[in-house]
């Protein structure tokens, strides 16, 4: 699994992104709220130009789009993610254990821990 990057890292497309937009847009310094609320936006960002691409933006259009997404690009956020039908989609192999860390802004949160379950190794769609 791709690890989360520093905010720091300009290196990182998706983080040197953030930290523009969080610039011209924003105020005050990032949080880790902040980058997961714009993770989830370059997801919705796909869906919205494949469903403007097949030219229905109705609650089906929707799904079809969702259906027919594939892999979206994270820019190097997080592993990249596969959407599709049910059958076809590949969901996230593990999970982030964080705590609360005020002490450490920008972040707020300290990582404890990565795990990743035994079962998602053989998962196949």
């Amino acid at each position: 699994a791709l690890d989360t990057p520093n905010f720091t890292d300009n290196d990182v497309p998706g983080m040197a992104n953030f930290n523009e937009r969080w610039a011209t847009f924003a105020t005050g310094d990032p949080n880790t709220f902040n980058l997961s609320g714009y993770f989830q936006s370059i997801a919705i960002k796909a869906l919205l130009e494949k469903a403007v691409a097949n030219g229905d933006l109705s609650r089906e259009g929707m799904q079809a789009a969702l259906a027919d997404l594939g892999e979206v690009d994270t820019e190097g956020l997080a592993d990249n993610y596969v959407y599709g039908t049910p059958e076809n989609r590949i969901p996230a192999q593990g999970s982030r254990i964080y705590r609360f860390d005020v002490d450490a802004p920008p972040n707020l949160l300290t990582e404890l821990a990565f795990v990743e379950s035994p079962i998602t190794a053989d998962y196949e769609p």
